[in-house]
C-alpha cells in the first residue's frame, strides 16, 4: 500500500462515524483539513503527475469493501455500509474535493464511480462541503418537501411545518431521533433525485403520501409520537429501492 492510499484510508477512519452537527460543520472541516493539510497537497500534486486515476480511486472502495466482507452477518454489513455512507458524504469527499489539483474533480467522481461498483445496493453522489451546509436546512423533509411539492402544496403548508417541528422538537430531543437523523441524511436527497427523473415520479409521490406521510401527520397530531417514527422508517427503508 503507497502512502497516498493510506491517506485515504486515515482520512476515512479519522472521520468515521463523526457526528454531522450544523453548529460545529465548518468548524470540524477545517480542522480535518489542517490536519491532512500536507497529504492533501502531496496528493494533490499526485494527481497532477498521473494519467490514469483509476488504480488510485479505487484503493478506499476496495479497502472498505474487505472491510465489510469480514463481518459476519449481512445486518451487520448494512449496517456498517450506511455508516461508511454517511462519512463519505458528510466528510471523506467533501474534504477530497479541497484536493488542489486541476484532476481534483475527475479523482472524487472516479472515486465514486468505483463506490457505487462495489456497493450497487448503498450508491451515493458526489457531495461537496456548500451540499452538506445547505443540507442542514432540510435534513429528514427532503422526500417530505419533495412530495408535498408534487402534491402543489407550498413551502409553508400545514403539512411540512408540522414535519419540521416534529423533527425539531420531538426526534431531536432523543438519542434514537437524532440517529435517525443522521442515518439517512445521505439516503434522502438521492432517492428524492432518482425519483424526481421518473417518467412515474407523480405516482410514487403520490403514493408516499398516501401510504406514509398523511398517516405520519394523523399520528402527530394526536401525539402518537412513536408510531409517526416507526411508520416515517418504514417509508425510507422502502424507499431505498430507488436509491
Amino acid at each position: 500500500m503507497t502512502s497516498k492510499e493510506q491517506f485515504l484510508i486515515d482520512l476515512f477512519e479519522f472521520t468515521y462515524l463523526k457526528s454531522l452537527r450544523k453548529d460545529t460543520y465548518l468548524k470540524d472541516i477545517e480542522a480535518i483539513k489542517k490536519k491532512f493539510q500536507s497529504e492533501l497537497t502531496n496528493v494533490g500534486m499526485y494527481l497532477d503527475t498521473i494519467g490514469d486515476l483509476s488504480s488510485y480511486a479505487e484503493s478506499l472502495p476496495s479497502e472498505i469493501h474487505l472491510r465489510r466482507d469480514q463481518l459476519k452477518s449481512a445486518r451487520k454489513q448494512d449496517l456498517y455500509l450506511i455508516d461508511c455512507n454517511l462519512n463519505m458524504i458528510g466528510y471523506v469527499l467533501p474534504i477530497l474535493g479541497t484536493i488542489p489539483s486541476e484532476k481534483t474533480e475527475e479523482f472524487v467522481q472516479c472515486l465514486v464511480a468505483y463506490w457505487n461498483t462495489s456497493f450497487p445496493s448503498n450508491k451515493i453522489n458526489v457531495s461537496t462541503i456548500e451540499d452538506i451546509q445547505g443540507g442542514f436546512r432540510t435534513r429528514l423533509c427532503y422526500i417530505s418537501t419533495a412530495v408535498c411539492e408534487s402534491l402543489g402544496k407550498d413551502d409553508a403548508c400545514y403539512e411540512l411545518q408540522l414535519l419540521r417541528d416534529f423533527r425539531d422538537q420531538i426526534l431531536r430531543q432523543t438519542e434514537e431521533g437524532k440517529h435517525l437523523i443522521e442515518q439517512y441524511y445521505d439516503i434522502a436527497p438521492t432517492i428524492v433525485k432518482r425519483i424526481q427523473k421518473r417518467d412515474d415520479a407523480k405516482q410514487i409521490f403520490t403514493r408516499i403520501w398516501d401510504r406514509y406521510l398523511s398517516q405520519c401527520i394523523k399520528y402527530i397530531e394526536v401525539n402518537q409520537h412513536e408510531l409517526s417514527v416507526e411508520l416515517y422508517t418504514e417509508m425510507v427503508h422502502e424507499l431505498k429501492e430507488y436509491h
